[in-house]
């Protein structure tokens, strides 16, 4: 569902204090829809954490936060990582170095925030964080950081709904879900399809691991279509 989301034009954030509810819900902005991830997402988030967390906001910053809500410093630390306090500090490596030891002295008026020089995090470390707090990337698709580095050969997924029988390779991931029928869902940055290979006993891609995919659009006589796979490679 978030994949065709996606692909009719409605972006799908991750959680975040000062938008999201528990749950999913779906906002204008600028007239235009938009979907928030709800807090209930994130790994090892409390139930009451996240009721305060949506009492007490907007919040402007880290310590405005920690002043209003208790929180464990793990869920702090979580919802750094996993992009829910995006905005609040200059990245997310830098909010969480800016994190006090004792998260309770924040509520000391005399506490002062220390802002160390710090590298924002690769793109690498927010898919992996997002990945293992949210249960899948978020803010960037797997395949942004390494296009430019693919083979010149590669084309886009939806190519292959043009050039029906023609033996292509694209990169993608797969996508949790379910097909009915023994496939998987395979997806880029703008497009998915239905894959289902021709080895009944292959085993599906690790899901949101980029993988170069060779296969052919195929179609039956009752008007469905597919991807069928005959080579899956993992990208090193």
């Amino acid at each position: 569902y978030m994949a065709e989301a996606r692909r009719l034009g409605v972006p799908v954030r991750q959680p975040h204090v000062n938008h999201s509810e528990e749950r999913f819900t779906l906002a204008f902005e600028a007239g235009r829809p938009a979907l928030w991830m709800g807090l209930a997402a994130v790994r090892d988030l409390r139930r009451r954490s996240i009721e305060a967390i949506i009492a007490h906001r907007p919040y402007a910053s880290l310590r405005e936060l920690l002043v209003r809500v208790d929180l464990q410093r793990r869920e702090i630390e979580n919802l750094i990582r996993c992009g829910a306090l995006d905005g609040l500090g200059e990245s997310r490596n830098a909010l969480l170095a800016q994190l006090p030891r004792n998260p309770a002295a924040a509520m000391q008026l005399a506490f002062d925030f220390f802002t160390p020089e710090v590298e924002p995090e690769t793109p690498t470390q927010r898919l992996a964080w997002e990945t293992r707090l949210l249960g899948m990337p978020m803010s960037l698709h797997p395949l942004e950081p390494i296009r430019a580095l693919l083979p010149p050969d590669l084309v886009r997924l939806g190519e292959f709904r043009h050039r029906r029988g023609r033996r292509l390779r694209a990169a993608c991931v797969r996508l949790p879900g379910w097909t009915g029928d023994g496939g998987y869902f395979l997806a880029d940055e703008t497009d998915y399809l239905l894959a289902i290979p021709e080895d009944e006993d292959a085993p599906p891609p690790p899901l949101w691991e980029p993988v170069i995919v060779t296969g052919r659009w195929l179609t039956d006589d009752w008007g469905r279509a597919w991807l069928g796979v005959e080579e899956v490679v993992r990208i090193q």
